[in-house]
């Protein structure tokens, strides 16, 4: 454990745990909201019943708000994913023309928040600034795993610790539904990406070759997973 001079020294700043508390959206599973407050000498941030301590060199945002997405946020989230889109194409599997044709029933659904699927989405003064899906496999004997997709954090709010912070609702919304194992691909040149997951706990299990094609060129993608049972 750093000192608190060897922290200064080094830039690194210590935050008191905080804790999770969550708001019940009916059905006794999801948590409704996660919002950040300053308070004195500490840092809280509000959704369920448990304690994190940890090192962070960026502060969160007291106007930072992030939540599971629903119907009504159908707007902001095609724009933001066609803003994902156009940032980096080859990470994202549909086109942006594909994307824009969704037709808005179709994005409703993708953020209907079930047992199976959630997309939690972080707002910055009302603007939708990040994005992260989860959805679980609903046949039985596959139940035990749930896919990570779309994750995206816009350009000019990146290293603020945003997507780890995505990761961590992510995780505790598949420990809540009996999820025992997150997998998330990834292509296999963005090494940013790959840093981040590989920090979480995500282990690589296998290479798919030309997963992703744009024009003549074709990407790798690299598959992995993190046990939350261990």
């Amino acid at each position: 454990v750093q000192s608190a001079a060897r922290r200064r020294a080094s830039g690194i700043r210590r935050y008191p745990a905080f804790r999770l508390t969550s708001i019940s959206t009916g059905n006794g599973i999801e948590p409704n909201f996660i919002r950040y407050a300053i308070v004195p000498a500490q840092l809280t941030l509000v959704t369920t019943t448990r304690w994190i301590d940890k090192d962070f060199s960026n502060m969160l945002k007291p106007n930072w708000l992030t939540r599971p997405l629903n119907e009504n946020d159908s707007g902001v989230f095609k724009e933001i994913r066609l803003v994902a889109i156009a940032d980096s194409p080859s990470t994202v599997w549909p086109t942006a023309e594909e994307e824009e044709m969704r037709t808005s029933a179709e994005v409703q659904a993708k953020l209907q928040q079930t047992a199976s699927q959630v997309v939690f989405g972080t707002f910055f003064d009302g603007q939708l600034i990040a994005i992260a899906g989860l959805r679980r496999e609903s046949l039985v004997q596959v139940a035990h795993k749930a896919l990570v997709w779309g994750v995206f954090v816009r350009q000019e709010f990146r290293k603020e610790g945003i997507a780890r912070h995505l990761f961590e609702c992510i995780k505790q919304y598949a420990d809540k539904t009996g999820v025992l194992q997150i997998h998330l691909s990834v292509n296999s040149e963005n090494q940013r990406a790959k840093n981040l997951y590989e920090s979480l706990g995500f282990r690589k299990f296998a290479t798919e070759p030309r997963s992703m094609r744009i024009g003549k060129r074709f990407y790798d993608e690299e598959h992995m997973c993190l046990r939350l049972d261990e």
